[in-house]
């Protein structure tokens, strides 16, 4: 799915479903995506993912036609233009914590004179020099909001227009909130519950981890839409984990 068609799905009410990638490996991409989630998030926060895997990683991903994500530690143009120059469709931002740090990171995302990114027409995003004009649709837009500041600054990072997807980052809250690794605390469903009412209450689409099929309803019952099934390198350990008798 390009930009505008995951923007589109959005905005018809869809579900839209992925998984977190910090493992290298085409074929994990190629097999995931030919599964049917509709996108990847290749992560540069936490994951062991060097420039040249990620862009062979987006180009798999999208072949099979679905929606590539790269999550940079690093929130500076540079950063952003090298992600973006792969052909991955947005970017994720985490521990954003206020909405003028917002407007900072949309200006990576768009072409002078409305932002600071860089062209060259010879990446993979313009292939390889056949496209010779930047493309007039923006990227993807998701910060994640992980922090007790961020939380307080939700509503007006709902409200800026360049936000596509606000990704509530429910292990980095529980450690804010005392609750470390403990994603099913009172205290963190209580402040993600609260957090999609903001994000519905200013239209604004919204996503979090979804570990099972019923947390899925529940979460799209409330308002989500955007839904995370996990980490690759969790979901293999499940795997592979033997069963017992």
């Amino acid at each position: 799915m390009t930009p505008s068609d995951f923007r589109a799905a959005l905005g018809k009410g869809h579900n839209l479903r992925g998984v977190w990638r910090t493992l290298p490996g085409d074929a994990i991409t190629e097999i995931i995506a030919r599964a049917g989630y509709d996108f990847q998030i290749f992560d540069q926060e936490h994951g062991a993912l060097s420039w040249a895997e990620v862009q062979t990683m987006v180009r798999v991903n999208n072949a099979v036609g679905r929606t590539s994500f790269v999550r940079l530690g690093d929130k500076s143009p540079v950063a952003a233009q090298r992600a973006l120059d792969t052909g991955a469709h947005g970017l994720v931002y985490p521990q954003v914590n206020s909405v003028e740090e917002i407007s900072l990171l949309a200006e990576n995302l768009a072409f002078a004179p409305h932002g600071r990114r860089g062209f060259n027409p010879f990446v993979p995003a313009f292939g390889y020099g056949a496209q010779r004009s930047p493309d007039s649709c923006m990227p993807i837009l998701m910060p994640i909001v992980e922090t007790k500041a961020g939380l307080l600054a939700l509503q007006a990072i709902c409200a800026h227009p360049s936000v596509d997807v606000v990704y509530l980052g429910a292990y980095d809250l529980a450690v804010q909130l005392g609750a470390l690794g403990d994603v099913e605390s009172p205290i963190v469903l209580e402040a993600l519950q609260s957090a999609v009412r903001t994000c519905q209450a200013g239209q604004c689409a919204v996503g979090l981890m979804a570990s099972s099929v019923n947390a899925e309803k529940s979460w799209a019952a409330a308002g989500a839409q955007v839904f995370l099934h996990g980490v690759d390198s969790g979901i293999l350990l499940k795997a592979f984990t033997p069963k017992t008798a």
